[in-house]
């Protein structure tokens, strides 16, 4: 997923937490063109299994300002994953894949169904996942 596609499915999904202004946000700390600032760089890290991730905090308006509080105004990567405080909803973006992945409320994910400028379908568990080829 691109920035602006990120962009908007968390706009789409702000109306559906408590805790907008209480907001995290995950990215992968292998990113070359992500010139992290310091406090970032050497701040928390998030440790999965094959990735790490600088863990930063803020508003989830924030997001609108991705590029030049973490980019220094270059385009970068999204942020791989974003949660809200109260964990209504997840967001979570691989590194490679072109794809996210949403776990929200049905209302959250009609939301994102129903917006035409974002293709995104609804999964379900049973079902085969789509998968980057």
């Amino acid at each position: 997923t691109d920035i602006g596609q990120t962009r908007r499915a968390l706009r789409l999904l702000a109306p559906f937490t408590s805790t907008p202004d209480e907001c995290y946000f995950c990215l992968w700390e292998g990113y070359a063109d992500a010139p992290l600032p310091p406090e970032v760089q050497h701040g928390r890290l998030v440790e999965l299994p094959h990735r790490r991730y600088a863990l930063l905090r803020g508003s989830l308006a924030d997001i609108d300002a991705w590029e030049a509080d973490l980019g220094g105004g270059q385009n970068i990567a999204p942020p791989a994953f974003v949660w809200p405080a109260d964990h209504s909803w997840c967001f979570a973006s691989d590194v490679d894949p072109h794809w996210a992945g949403i776990g929200a409320e049905r209302a959250a994910v009609d939301a994102l169904v129903g917006d035409p400028r974002l293709d995104v379908v609804p999964a379900r568990p049973a079902d085969p996942q789509p998968w980057y080829r």
